[in-house]
């Protein structure tokens, strides 16, 4: 077994609240709750004993979402050792609690949302997506002021929300600075073009920087342009010659399947410092730009247009394919959302103070990472021994169970790969040309559990 192997399948952490018994319970809650993670509190832990515990350790005055985050971090940080490459993924979602009207602490997220608050997390995955752990997660309520936008957005960077997504990329760089051997490629949707983000990844002063990619937001003017034609960003790319073209699958959440025809254009440009910007040292900035524009849609459907801003090299069409393939890898962040509220149910936890239910998230943000390392390992690692991950006597029961005893079990241990298409079809997976998706997958590890415990 490899080191990075064995790295990645290692899930037990070193926690330390300050009190021995308090880090046992933190492990035993965290292996638990991954095997039962589509289930209530009441329904993980069935004996009042239990229960008990778990609530008073997430009342514990020990117990902070930093402290439940620190040791993983630092196992994330160890893992990302062990890559060439690693993709930093942050973005937000709001969690919404106006069901309980006794709780506070928490304030107007919208103007349908009285009671919430917004997490802020971020996901390292491997350049293929099999997800290494999280780096950083904090979690704010809106800042609100009756400003008219004009001033709102002339304010410092600090003041603002999206001061979360400069923190966020500054936090990819100190990870950048611990592991010198690998590159880090911090990766944001559109809320994160932002021109500090932009400046700070060409400061000469910061030796040790992650790259940037990002989905552009505003129609940026450029430094340079001799015409109209060519004085903003999306007029430039535009008007560059085609790079390549090509023709994909595109699976949009809710839609069929379609064919798409695609054009990609790239080129080098140069943003202007925006006039809303009081910091005169935000000079000009040089960076790389990259459009993927789809040919005549299906009549009704809205067609894709990405436009990318990074500091990754362009020079050749495996440049440019490659940064598109790793911007996809974005969608991560989404499924992570996805186990966070649907599998992890973090939006209907009854916890009736804050600092329980943030406790209680970061926990769960933990156990995220767990369902998804068990869906997306195989893909890259397929070969590998399924020891990594399922006990002898899991993989045993799950394939006298698919198979109904008909076929003995194998005298080598299987791989996986096997196993987790094995598990897959417990949950209802159809053998397809496509791998299992984490909801198959997650529903086939369910039911092992079930069968073992």
């Amino acid at each position: 077994m490899t080191s990075d192997l064995f790295l990645l399948s290692s899930t037990s952490f070193n926690f330390q609240f300050g009190d021995k018994r308090i880090d046992r319970r933190a492990n035993y809650m965290l292996d638990t709750m991954a095997k039962h993670s589509q289930k209530s509190l009441p329904e993980i832990f069935c004996s009042n004993a239990d229960l008990k515990g778990t609530y008073r350790f997430f009342s514990n005055n020990l117990v902070t979402p930093e402290k439940i985050l620190q040791p993983h971090i630092e196992a994330t940080i160890k893992r990302c050792e062990q890559q060439n490459v690693v993709l930093v993924i942050q973005d937000s979602s709001d969690c919404n609690y106006d069901f309980m009207e006794c709780l506070e602490g928490f304030e107007s997220m919208h103007t349908h949302v009285n009671k919430g608050f917004r997490i802020h997390p971020q996901l390292v995955t491997t350049e293929r997506g099999t997800p290494l752990g999280l780096l950083n997660s904090f979690n704010y309520t809106r800042i609100t002021n009756d400003l008219p936008k004009k001033h709102r957005n002339s304010l410092p960077i600090e003041e603002k929300e999206s001061y979360r997504w400069l923190l966020g990329y500054r936090k990819a760089c100190d990870l950048a600075k611990q592991v010198p051997k690998t590159t880090v490629i911090s990766i944001s949707d559109r809320e994160g073009d932002l021109y500090e983000c932009f400046a700070e990844s060409q400061d000469p002063t910061i030796i040790h920087k992650a790259e940037i990619l990002v989905r552009a937001k505003h129609n940026r003017s450029l430094s340079g342009a001799t015409d109209k034609t060519t004085d903003k960003l999306e007029k430039k790319l535009i008007r560059c010659p085609v790079s390549y073209e090509t023709e994909i699958t595109l699976a949009q959440y809710g839609k069929k399947k379609r064919k798409a025809n695609l054009v990609i254009r790239a080129s080098e440009i140069t943003f202007k410092a925006p006039n809303t910007c009081k910091k005169k040292s935000l000079v000009p900035v040089k960076m790389n730009a990259v459009l993927i524009t789809e040919l005549e849609p299906p009549q009704g459907e809205e067609p894709l247009n990405w436009l990318l801003l990074t500091t990754l090299p362009i020079d050749s069409i495996e440049d440019i394919k490659r940064i598109i393939i790793l911007y996809s890898k974005r969608w991560s962040i989404e499924i992570f959302f996805k186990v966070l509220k649907s599998g992890c149910k973090i939006d209907s936890c009854r916890f009736q103070e804050t600092d329980r239910i943030e406790n209680f998230i970061a926990f769960a943000m933990i156990v995220a990472w767990k369902v998804m390392l068990i869906t997306y390992l195989p893909r890259e690692y397929p070969n590998a021994p399924c020891s990594l991950i399922f006990t002898e006597l899991e993989w045993k029961l799950v394939y006298s169970r698919v198979y109904e005893n008909k076929r003995p079990l194998p005298q080598q241990e299987p791989t996986l790969k096997e196993i987790s298409i094995l598990v897959a079809m417990l949950g209802g997976y159809q053998k397809r040309k496509d791998p299992p998706g984490i909801q198959t997958i997650w529903r086939g590890f369910v039911r092992v559990i079930d069968m073992v415990y």
